[in-house]
């Protein structure tokens, strides 16, 4: 994270960290979510788009999963390496 913060000049802004299983299932997180083992953050950066900020981290080598969501955060795990982009649109109750 702090690689991210000094290649742009800024500071992250934390949307999610841990997350109890409890609040992970409230949320719709992934069943084996990394949030729930503390090796998860949701993050913005202020002035850059999800996309550029999602590429770049996509180019750092030894990355885990990187995600991008509807509301503007992106997903950074030290998980195995893998990607999606979440679509914005209605979901089911």
């Amino acid at each position: 994270l702090k690689q991210v913060e000094q290649h742009f000049g800024k500071r992250l802004i934390v949307t999610s960290g841990y997350r109890s299983p409890a609040y992970n299932k409230k949320v719709r997180g992934a069943e084996k979510s990394q949030h729930m083992y503390c090796a998860a953050v949701d993050v913005q950066l202020p002035g850059v788009s999800k996309w550029e900020l999602a590429k770049y981290v996509r180019a750092m080598p030894g990355r885990g999963g990187v995600g991008t969501y509807c509301h503007g955060s992106i997903h950074i795990d030290v998980g195995p390496e893998r990607d999606w982009n979440w679509k914005c649109g209605r979901r089911k109750a």
